[in-house]
């Protein structure tokens, strides 16, 4: 068994989703994003910010010495001679934080920010306006960093846009009275921090970033190795050996045990700087090795659990519980690298999550609900809130139900009830169902489960073949992509297989046959009678026009118009409809799919007993996300499994 654990260990050291998964942590203390913040007229977002995250993933799959991986990305432009643009890219460190409508003062704090506190572990920023009386960095200790980086430059046009180079002329810097630019007080070099390096030389090479970089990876520094350390030690039992992973200052509460800091730290250094070495040290252990199981003798004493009696128990992050979600259904995409991805868009490629596409200004709600890192500042660690929005989504999430159909189809093969309950419990848990929860699920599944119906609003924008003959849609498949305003095959647009055919606000545009017709979907959830006006518009000489039909399930179609250069009204009234109904509003292209855009604005009036209980309007509506059915039995138990503390929870 020892054995098999130490080949387990090995195992998951080499395989290329470790530099994935920790990866995303070097991320939070780099305040990644793909885009700038808030620059008013100015391009907004990092083109290659991609290319700093890959370089960080692939610098921990190698192992790369964290010594190394720390110069690298403060002065790549001096180690790398033959200008590398992967090996530039490093410097996205300092060069992807937020921009600050360009003020280059709040741009170079922001870059001492993030070097200090996430390489340092010190906390600067404050003698940015006054000295602290019992604090070691002084304004003139933070003015020597802000004349390196302020004689460091960004050139344009550059093969590696991420990178900084030195300026030919180096500032000087002066200490700014009260932290204002135009107050100037004395001249200061530049230089490291005189607390952790009094009897250094000033910095005379160019703007001294190189020297910096040297002065905070050189194993003589107290600090490095203690935060580096302290950080690995975190993520991997869920609270530091020092509390405040991103503040070692004077006033910081001492480790809890002291000589386990100092002893690892003196290992990491003389170890060759290998966070793998030092991973695989803490996880062989006895201590991580630990079970979580309470120990009330040890909670008398330590009810915190500092001293580690046990495993910490640990929620999965966001990322971890949107990737296992993916891997149960068997869909999660294994490609490693590549460009940032929309992982909210309905209709997004399956990827890792470290490959999302993270907008500064515009951070998705999902991700703030899930405690993902504030990509505006350094992230000395994540909060972990328990709020009603995470049950919700968890509930509600179009994601969560797309995954959990995916697992019910592919237990469907097995031959009866009690065989695919087992697989969805090894699938999901990876254990067997106890006879409990066998007949709990069997009783779940005997029973009757309400089917019909929608969720959030009634319209739905998809394609499909319209059988004539029959005076009905022969399928509807759902548009899987939105952007910019639209429905379509996909991200590239036209797509390769349905064209131009899209479904906007407003209108659209045909598919490029009669099997691929585009469809406005709207669906009832309740019985009622309803009354449809609408007018179909196409607004050139150009092409032969489009024609509209309006084709209620089981109806027929009801209305038909060809607008060519035209307007037409569509319209119909007393139609009976069920709980689950739908009315498809179909556009084909006339055999010519050239020149087929359209508007076509669509009223719906919803009554029961007469009376009418609401308005539906195609413009209006207009929805970013597809209506989702309601999950059959299989998926809800599928869903059930997912949501439990055994998957969520790291126990």
């Amino acid at each position: 068994f020892d054995q098999w654990k130490t080949e387990y260990i090995e195992r998951l050291l080499a395989a290329p989703q470790f530099g994935e998964r920790w990866a995303r942590y070097w991320l939070d203390v780099s305040r990644y994003s793909d885009t700038r913040g808030y620059v008013f007229t100015a391009e907004r977002e990092y083109k290659d910010a991609w290319r700093y995250r890959e370089w960080v993933i692939r610098s921990l799959n190698e192992d790369l010495p964290y010594d190394q991986f720390l110069r690298m990305q403060l002065a790549a432009d001096r180690l790398t001679p033959d200008n590398d643009p992967a090996t530039l890219a490093a410097m996205g460190f300092l060069t992807l934080g937020r921009r600050f409508l360009n003020n280059p003062h709040d741009i170079i704090d922001d870059r001492i920010d993030v070097t200090m506190r996430g390489m340092q572990g010190l906390t600067v920023g404050c003698a940015r306006c006054h000295d602290h009386k019992y604090d070691p960095v002084s304004m003139a200790d933070y003015y020597g960093l802000y004349g390196v980086f302020a004689s460091s430059d960004e050139p344009g046009n550059d093969p590696s846009p991420l990178r900084l180079v030195d300026r030919d002329a180096p500032v000087t810097p002066v200490i700014f009275l009260r932290g204002s630019p135009g107050n100037r007080g004395d001249q200061v070099p530049r230089r490291f921090l005189r607390a952790l390096s009094p009897d250094a030389p000033d910095f005379s090479d160019g703007s001294g970033r190189l020297e910096l970089a040297n002065a905070i990876a050189s194993s003589s520094n107290p600090l490095t190795g203690r935060v580096a350390v302290n950080r690995i030690w975190m993520h991997l039992f869920g609270r530091g050996l020092v509390d405040t992973p991103s503040d070692f200052g004077v006033r910081t509460d001492r480790p809890m045990i002291p000589g386990l800091m100092d002893y690892l730290t003196v290992r990491f250094v003389e170890s060759g700087w290998s966070r793998k070495d030092l991973i695989r040290q803490i996880v062989s252990s006895r201590t991580y090795q630990q079970s979580s199981a309470r120990r009330v003798d040890a909670e008398r004493v330590d009810p915190e659990n500092r001293l580690l009696a046990r495993m910490n128990r640990s929620r999965l992050d966001f990322e971890a519980h949107r990737d296992s979600v993916l891997a149960v259904a068997d869909r999660l995409e294994m490609t490693v690298g590549g460009t940032s991805v929309d992982i909210t868009n309905p209709g997004a490629t399956p990827r890792r999550t470290i490959y999302a596409y993270i907008d500064r200004q515009n951070l998705p709600g999902v991700f703030r609900t899930f405690d993902l890192a504030n990509p505006d500042a350094h992230a000395p660690r994540r909060f972990q809130t328990t709020v009603p929005q995470q049950a919700l989504y968890q509930l509600n999430s179009p994601f969560i139900m797309q995954n959990a159909r995916a697992i019910a189809q592919a237990v469907m093969s097995d031959p009866n009830a009690e065989a695919r309950v087992r697989r969805l419990f090894r699938m999901i848990l990876r254990r067997e169902p106890s006879q409990q929860e066998m007949s709990a699920a069997r009783e779940f599944l005997d029973s009757e489960v309400r089917q019909a119906g929608m969720m959030r609003s009634g319209w739905g924008y998809g394609y499909g073949p319209l059988d004539q003959d029959q005076g009905e849609v022969a399928g509807f498949i759902p548009l899987p992509h939105y952007e910019k305003g639209r429905w379509s095959g996909g991200a590239e647009f036209p797509d390769p297989e349905l064209r131009h055919t899209m479904l906007s606000r407003s209108g659209g545009h045909a598919g490029p046959d009669r099997n691929r017709c585009t469809i406005r979907r709207w669906t009832t959830d309740i019985d009622c009678v309803v009354k449809v006006t609408s007018q179909l518009k196409h607004a050139t000489t150009q092409g032969n026009g489009v024609r509209g039909l309006i084709v209620p399930a089981g109806r027929g179609i009801v209305a038909e118009a060809v607008a060519h250069n035209s307007a037409q009204d569509l319209a119909a009234d007393q139609l009976s409809l069920n709980a689950g109904d739908a009315i498809d509003f179909v556009v084909d292209n006339r055999e010519d799919s050239s020149f087929d855009s359209f508007e076509w604005r669509i009223q719906i009036q919803q009554a029961v007993d007469g009376i009418v209980v609401r308005n539906w309007n195609s413009e209006r509506d207009f929805e970013q996300r597809q209506p989702q059915q309601l999950l059959d039995q299989w998926s809800q138990l599928a869903q059930t499994l997912m949501l439990t503390n055994e998957f969520v929870f790291v126990d």
